[in-house]
C-alpha cells in the first residue's frame, strides 16, 4: 500500500509537470480564463491516476500495450466528451478545438507511458470463450442505442436545474443530437470493448471496471475542474448527472461485452 501511495503521489506531481509543460497547445484565451484553484486539479488527476494505475496492474500487455491502452480509454474519453461542443455552443472556441485534442493527447500520452511503467509486471493474457465478430459488432450497436436513451433520460432529469444556463444558448434539435448521441455510444462500447479485453485472468470485475471509467475518469474528474464555460451550478449538475448514469450505463455495457474467461484444462 505505501508504495502505491508513493507511486500515485509521484504520478501527480508528474501530472502537474506535464499539464504546465503542454499548456501553451491551449488557446491563449483559456489559459487567461483559466481558474487559478489548485485543490479541484490536483483531486481530478488524482482520481485519474489512481484508477489507471491499478487498471494498470490488473491488465495484460507490456509497458508499451499499457501505455496505448490507457490513452485510448483515457483521451477516449476526453475526445467522446468534447465532441458535444460541436453542436452545443456555449462559447468554446471551436476554430481552435483541435487545440483541445491535441493537448489532451499529448499530456495523457506521456502520462499514460508512466503509470503503465509505474504499474509494474503485467498479468498474462486471460484465455477467453470465442465470440463471433458479428456477434460483439451486435453487442456494440445495442450498447450505441441505449446509450441514447441514457443519454437523454439523464439530460431531462437535470434540465431543470441547468435551464437557466441553456436557455441563453440556441439548442440543436433532437435529430441533431440522436446521431451524435448513436455515434458516442458506439465510441463508448468500443472503449469498453478494449477494457474488459486486456484484463488479465481472474479479473471477473470488467463491468465494474467499466462503470468506474465512465462515470469517474469520464466523468466526475473532469467536471471537478472548473471552466470558463460552464458556471458552477451547472458543472455541478452534469456530474451527478455523468457521475450516476454513467455508472449504470458502464454496468451494463461492460456485462455484455465481456466474454467468459475459459479455465485451464
Amino acid at each position: 500500500m505505501t508504495r502505491f501511495v508513493l507511486k500515485s503521489l509521484a504520478l501527480l506531481v508528474l501530472s502537474l509537470v506535464i499539464g504546465a509543460a503542454a499548456a501553451p497547445l491551449l488557446p491563449k484565451a483559456i489559459l487567461a480564463a483559466a481558474s487559478p484553484a489548485l485543490g479541484p486539479v490536483l483531486l481530478s488527476s488524482a482520481l485519474t491516476i489512481v484508477f489507471a494505475l491499478c487498471l494498470a496492474g490488473r491488465s495484460s500487455g507490456g509497458v508499451a500495450s499499457r501505455a496505448l491502452l490507457l490513452l485510448w480509454l483515457i483521451f477516449g474519453l476526453q475526445a467522446n466528451n468534447l465532441v458535444e461542443t460541436l453542436i452545443f455552443d456555449i462559447g468554446l472556441p471551436r476554430p481552435e478545438l483541435w487545440r483541445f485534442y491535441l493537448h489532451g493527447f499529448v499530456s495523457t500520452a506521456v502520462l499514460a507511458l508512466a503509470i503503465a511503467w509505474a504499474a509494474g509486471p503485467p498479468l498474462p493474457a486471460a484465455s477467453r470463450a470465442p465470440r463471433p465478430l458479428s456477434a460483439t459488432l451486435g453487442r456494440l450497436a445495442v450498447v450505441a442505442v441505449v446509450y441514447i436513451g441514457v443519454y437523454f433520460t439523464a439530460g431531462e432529469a437535470i434540465y431543470p436545474y441547468i435551464a437557466s444556463f441553456y436557455g441563453a444558448f440556441r439548442l440543436p434539435a433532437v435529430t441533431t443530437i440522436v446521431p451524435l448521441a448513436l455515434t458516442r455510444g458506439l465510441v463508448f462500447g468500443l472503449l469498453a470493448l478494449a477494457l474488459v479485453e486486456r484484463l488479465g485472468p481472474g479479473q471477473r470485475r470488467g463491468p465494474l471496471w467499466v462503470a468506474g471509467l465512465f462515470s469517474v475518469v469520464g466523468g466526475v474528474a473532469p467536471l471537478l475542474m472548473p471552466n470558463p464555460f460552464m458556471p458552477d451550478y451547472v458543472r455541478y449538475a452534469h456530474m451527478v448527472e455523468v457521475g450516476i448514469s454513467n455508472v449504470f450505463f458502464g454496468l451494463f455495457a461492460g456485462a455484455l461485452l465481456a466474454r467468459d474467461e475459459r479455465m485451464p484444462g
